[in-house]
Order: structure tokens, then C-alpha cells, then sequence
């Protein structure tokens, strides 16, 4: 269940709230109204969150730490209220204040129902209705000290969410109703007794590290984190041999096509199953690699070499004005060998032009023939062809009329001297990728975390069919080669309910495989919304690189523009969003999502910035905005989680709501249904939430709010 806060306060009461997901409840604290007319306190601010998740076998134990500040000048004293988890099974519950239990009762959702309204009505916070009907736990804090601190610690222990081999948990963070927390600490231990298969969050960067088949550590520290979305995890078991896959679906109306998500993440595999590796470097040493670019270049050479294994070969090409070669041909990474290579590093020294040419084709000449390895050059230039051929164009015609389809370049630009068309192109071509060094960052870190990352290869020339299940629009439209440890997501259509299989065929060592994967699209499934907008977000992708490298077509710009617009999509073609945005928000500035972070909202900008000069034209692919803006699409065509452009725009539950004249308004709403207007927090607004708990995301966007139920169109309205 995603949750939603809204931060509002009558003057008469002082309030926190303290809100947490599905999985964890939410807390809030709420004061009684002051007798004084003259006192208006400050809000109670969170400062700080510990949370600690043991999960074993499915049931996961928990431990929330959470420290208050009241920045009044007196004590204060109020209910703390903690909603118990709709979707959990609570085996065990208790609350710390200060290091002391206390004690508290347990009201069943009847009781809790009453509760949750009353506090919609006074504190005018419609986001409370997605927990209504749930249970709730009540307790007294007194006091609560002057200009002090309050530390709040909630144990309990609860049954995971399980379907189709993945189990789900959920962790709050717009409890607080924060634009961003001072301070974020989490640990999960996962551990089970069946080895584990695919663990990802759609919605945060989190840090897995595996200990083993069976154990995973998993992490998140930030300061001033951003209080907008809760934290979601899935986790499934490896039934499916090295390369365990799920799949997810959302499909909340019948009457429209469903979106998927298909992740695989190739398990650590035996030595013996590893595909041998035959790596070219080529490196740029011209004369404006001096300085600090040449001994991080070196360095990262240095640990390239040092992870290849004893069953891998190399090669190593030096260019500027011409090319220098460490060795001919392909070497066995033998100790001797490596040794050498590492010397050969230590001596290279800058100097001349950059003749891109001759290093490519010199490089893909090492390796004429297929074999059972996997092949790749890993390409590192700061600068444009200067020596050979420089025409970009004719460039890439030469390249590819000698390259093959099993050797993947895999691209470093350092700096804002490179031309990006060019890399981006050689690249995709290849099933390689891209990848940017901006001139403050290290290149060395750069190559060093990417050269690891494709360590163990576990299948090559990867393709995922779909048989006769009625699916489209599936992004990326070719797999990358799959690494060990590496996720990868796969986002598509499907226009009706069907079950079938998945099957993923690809080469390992000098077999073809095929692994097959039974898979059921549901005929409806509210469940998942974020896969929407991440199939969304990689479509638009897609067709910017169309464009980008084709041309522009009505056609693709039409549907750039409808996507923008759909999914609230920062794109060169949608660019009026942004000013709607900036009109709307500065007529309605109440209305702004403030659970949205400053740093959410400067991302945001600078996405916006950088779309405004997007480098459509081949010439116009060099320079900080051409390089800012292939980074921006290679995250937009790889994005794992779900992340909002725009704060007018919202997406809940297949449904596009934006922001008008301070309404939240449902878009391309039949003109010909019937309107029925519902006030604010009356009799019959909380009828209708108890009627249909699956609005409560729509009426928790705000007190206006305009949406269709079944045959009619609804207005909620102050």
C-alpha cells in the first residue's frame, strides 16, 4: 500500500504526525487544543529514524526508532496513535518511550473508524482515510519537555505479504509529514532457509549485499532524506536455477491494457558454469589526458586488469596520433602476463592527437571469429577524433562495416570534450552502454565499479520471447549480455488476461539455452502501480534515441508529447508542463505536495534545464549539456524505481490526475456523466470512503478533488 501525509494544523492545535507504510503502521502523536488564544506553537519536527528489519522465512521482526524535537517552550502532553497494518498479520506489539515500556490499548477498526474521521475533521487531513478500517493502538506520552527530545521505539513482529514466489514489505517515511528527514538509518537482515533469488525496491537505491545463497544485508543511510514515497521491498526464492525471475503486473481497470515488469537477477554461479571473458582496453593518452586524468586512468587500468580471471584473456591499446600495443593479439591473464601489463600501465605517458579510428578498428580486429567466450572493448577517450577519420558519420560507417555482433563496446567519455552521438551510438549498436566521467569525478572509481560489474557473465546474445501472449511495447527492445549479481528489468504491455511463458534463450559458453518461465497476466491486478510510470519513463527513452538518431518523426513527437503529458514526464516536446506548473503552483501555492524534498524539487529543474537543450542533432553532441542529457536518458531508459517530475501531476491507481485551479482533476473525464457534488468531510464524504476503501489514494489527495465512480462523475469540495 502506498501512503500519502498532508501537514496540516489548525491554529488550536499543536500537531505531529508520524505516519508509517503498510508494513510498519503509522504513529502519530496528536495534542489536545490550547485555552490560550494568543499561544500558536511550533510543530513538533522527526529528526531522526533508526529502523532495524530481521526478516527470516517470511515474518519479519521489526524495531522503528524515532526522535522528536519540540521546539516550544513548554511541555507538552498528547495520544500517540499508531495505526495497525491492514495487510500484516501482528504476532507481537509493543512501544518504548524513552527506554520505557508503556502501555496501551488495542481498539478494533470500528473504534479506530472513529477516530480517523474525527481527526479528518479537525485537523483536515483527508490523507488519513487510507488507514481507516485498520485497527489502532493508543497510548499517552506525557511529557514531552520543552526544547526537548522525545525518542519513540516501536517493536513488534509481523507476517510478510506473499504472492507468486515474491514477498513484499513495506517501510514508512512520509510519516512525518517532512519535506525530508534530518537523518535515515536502515538495515534489513534477510536470511532463509531457501536460497534467495531476486531482491529490488521500486521505490529507493537501496544497498544489497549478499552473504551467501541464503543471507543479504540490506541498507540505506542519509542525511536530509527525502520524505516523499515510502520504502518498498520485494524479495522471492530461487526456484529457477541460476537465473531466478518474477514477474509483476498491474491492471487496475479491465477495460484498459495491463503494464509488466519481468526481473531476473543471475545468481553467483560455480566457476564451471562462468563464461570465459576476452577484454580489449583502450585507452586515450593524448595530450589532453595530462595531469590527474592520466594517473586515474592508469590506476583504473590497473584494477581492470586485476579482476580478470585465470580462464580470461586481454589486450591492452594505447592511442594517441597512432596506437601502441601492450602485446599481439589476445593473452591468458596468466600472473606473468598481468604482471607485464601492469608495467606496460605504470609507463604510459601523454602526448599527440586522438586517433579514435585506428584504436577501434584495431581493436576489433584482435578478434575476427565467434567463439564460446564473451567479448568486449572497453573504450576510455576525453576528447573527439582529432588524427584519421573525423567525420562522425563516416566514422560510424567504418566501425560498423568491421565490426561483429558479438563484441560489445562498452563506452568512457571523461569530460565534456567527447561527442556523444558517437559513443551513444557505438554503444547501442553493440549492446554495450555508455557511460560519463564529469570532469570533478574520478575516473578510476568510474571504470573500476562498472569493470566489476561485469565480472562473471552467466549468458550472452540473451533474448526474451513471448510466444502467443498478447503482449507490446517492450522495453529494452534487446537484452543486455547477463552478469552475476546484475538485475535486470524488463517493462511491457499486455491487452488481455493470459497465461503462457516467458522464455529467455542465450548462449552459455558454446551452447544455446533456453529457460522457460509460466507466467499469468491477470485480467485485473491494483496492486504494482509503479510499474506504470517506469514503463513510461522507458519509453520515452526509446523514442528520444529514435529521434535522436533517426531524425525527427511527427509521429514519435506526437507520442513523446502524450506520454509527457499522461505521466507527468519531463520531455524536450512537453515543456509547457513545466510552465503549467510553475502558473499553477504560483495560484495555488497551498497546494504544493510538501511531503516533496528541496532536493526532489532541484532534480527536477535540472532535468528540466537539461531538456530544454537537449542534443537532438548529431552536431550538437558535444559539450557539459550533451554529455548531462545522455546521462539523464540512460537513467531513464534503466530506471528501477519511480520517481515524480512533477508535483502537479499524479498517477494513482491507472488513473492521471493533475492539478487545476487548486482541484485535483481526473483527466479525459466523459463530458456526459453525471456530477455529484460530496462536501469536505460531511456525512457523505466519509460514506463514500467506507463504501469504496480503493478511493482512499484519490481522496487523500487533497479537500478538491474531482474523479469518475462507476456511471458519474464525483467533486469533493470545500
Amino acid at each position: 500500500m502506498k501512503t500519502t501525509s498532508l501537514f496540516r494544523l489548525a491554529l488550536w492545535i499543536t500537531g505531529l504526525f508520524f505516519y508509517a507504510g503498510s508494513a510498519l503502521g503509522q504513529g502519530r502523536i496528536i495534542f489536545p487544543p490550547f485555552p490560550e488564544p494568543h499561544f500558536h506553537p511550533q510543530p513538533v519536527s522527526l529528526s531522526s529514524v533508526d529502523a532495524r528489519v530481521d526478516i527470516r522465512d517470511g515474518v519479519a521482526e521489526v524495531q522503528l526508532g524515532q526522535e522528536f524535537y519540540n521546539p516550544n517552550n513548554r511541555e507538552l502532553e498528547g495520544d500517540y496513535l499508531f495505526a495497525i497494518p491492514g495487510e500484516a498479520q501482528i504476532r507481537d506489539f509493543s512501544l518504548y518511550i524513552n527506554g520505557r515500556k508503556q502501555q496501551g490499548q488495542i481498539l478494533d477498526a470500528r473504534e479506530a473508524q472513529k477516530i480517523y474521521e474525527d481527526i479528518v475533521r479537525r485537523l483536515v487531513d483527508p490523507a488519513l482515510l487510507q488507514y481507516a478500517g485498520q485497527g489502532l493502538f493508543k497510548t499517552r506520552i506525557f511529557p514531552f519537555p520543552a526544547r526537548g527530545n522525545r525518542e519513540v521505539e516501536i517493536r513488534y513482529a509481523t507476517v510478510l505479504g506473499y504472492e507468486n514466489n515474491l514477498y513484499r514489505l513495506v517501510l514508512p517515511v512520509r510519516q512525518s509529514g517532512q519535506a525530508s528527514i534530518d537523518r535515515y538509518n536502515l538495515t534489513i537482515n534477510l536470511s532463509s532457509r531457501d536460497a534467495l533469488g531476486n531482491i529490488y525496491s521500486p521505490t529507493h537505491a537501496l544497498s544489497v549485499q549478499r552473504n551467501g545463497d541464503r543471507e543479504a544485508t540490506i541498507t540505506l543511510s542519509q542525511n536530509g532524506f527525502a520524505g516523499d514515497k515510502d520504502i518498498v521491498l520485494y524479495y522471492s526464492l530461487r526456484d529457477q536455477g541460476d537465473i531466478p525471475a518474477n514477474l509483476l503486473t498491474f491492471r487496475p481497470r479491465t477495460d484498459e491494457d495491463g503494464f509488466f515488469m519481468w526481473m531476473a537477477t543471475p545468481a553467483e554461479v560455480r566457476q564451471a558454469a562462468r563464461i570465459p571473458r576476452d577484454l580489449t582496453f583502450v585507452v586515450d593518452v593524448s595530450g589532453s589526458m595530462q595531469g590527474e586524468k592520466m594517473v586515474q586512468a592508469r590506476e583504473a587500468l590497473k584494477f581492470a586488469v586485476g579482476t580478470l580471471k585465470r580462464e580470461d584473456r586481454f589486450q591492452i591499446l594505447a592511442f594517441s596520433s597512432t596506437v601502441r600495443a601492450f602485446q599481439r593479439g589476445l593473452l591468458p591473464a596468466t600472473r606473468e602476463n598481468l604482471e607485464n601489463a601492469r608495467y606496460f600501465i605504470d609507463e604510459l605517458r601523454p602526448g599527440g592527437g586522438t586517433n579514435i579510428e585506428e584504436a577501434l578498428l584495431n581493436a576489433l580486429d584482435a578478434k575476427k571469429a565467434r567463439d564460446n567466450r564473451m567479448t568486449a572493448i572497453v573504450f576510455l577517450t576525453d576528447g573527439l577524433p582529432t588524427v584519421g577519420e573525423t567525420d562522425i558519420a563516416r566514422l560510424l560507417e567504418k566501425i560498423k562495416r568491421e565490426g561483429n555482433e558479438f563484441t560489445r563496446l562498452f563506452n568512457f567519455g571523461v569530460g565534456y570534450d567527447v561527442n556523444t552521438f558517437l559513443l551513444d551510438k557505438l554503444a547501442e549498436e553493440s549492446r554495450g552502454s555508455s557511460n560519463y566521467v564529469r570532469p570533478e569525478e574520478n575516473i578510476e572509481e568510474a571504470v573500476s565499479n562498472f569493470v566489476s560489474k561485469i565480472g562473471d557473465p552467466i549468458l550472452t546474445d540473451p533474448d526474451l520471447a513471448f510466444g502467443n501472449l498478447p503482449v507490446y511495447d517492450v522495453f529494452p527492445a534487446r537484452l543486455p549480455d547477463l552478469f552475476a549479481g546484475q538485475r535486470v528489468l524488463v517493462m511491457g504491455r499486455y491487452r488481455s488476461p493470459a497465461d503462457g511463458n516467458f522464455e529467455l534463450t542465450g548462449r552459455q559458453g558454446g551452447r544455446r539455452q533456453t529457460l522457460r518461465y509460466p507466467v499469468s497476466l491477470p485480467r485485473r491486478n491494483r496492486e504494482n502501480d509503479f510499474i506504470a510510470p517506469l514503463w513510461a519513463n522507458r519509453k520515452v527513452a526509446f523514442l528520444l534515441e529514435q529521434i535522436r538518431f533517426h531524425g525527427e518523426n511527427r509521429e514519435l513527437i506526437e507520442e513523446v508529447k502524450q506520454l509527457g503529458e499522461a505521466y507527468g514526464i519531463i520531455t524536450p516536446y512537453t515543456s509547457y508542463l513545466v510552465t503549467e506548473e510553475g502558473d499553477e503552483m504560483a495560484r495555488e501555492p497551498g497546494n504544493e505536495d510538501r511531503s516533496r524534498s528541496g532536493a526532489g524539487r532541484a532534480a527536477a529543474r535540472e532535468k528540466r534545464a537539461l531538456m530544454d537543450n537537449f542534443s537532438l542533432a548529431p552536431q550538437a553532441s558535444t559539450g557539459a549539456s550533451a554529455v548531462e542529457s545522455s546521462k539523464m536518458l540512460q537513467k531513464m531508459a534503466e530506471a528501477e524505481q519511480e520517481a515524480n517530475d512533477l508535483v502537479t501531476v499524479r498517477r494513482i491507481g491507472g488513473r492521471t490526475f493533475k492539478l487545476e485551479q487548486g482541484i485535483w482533476a481526473e483527466q479525459n473525464l466523459p463530458e456526459s456523466l453525471r456530477v455529484e457534488k460530496i462536501p469536505f468531510a460531511s456525512e457523505a464524504y466519509f460514506d463514500l470512503a467506507r463504501q469504496h476503501p480503493e478511493l482512499a489514494q484519490i481522496l487523500g489527495l487533497g479537500k478538491q478533488v474531482k474523479f469518475r465512480l462507476e456511471n458519474r462523475v464525483i467533486v469533493i469540495d470545500e
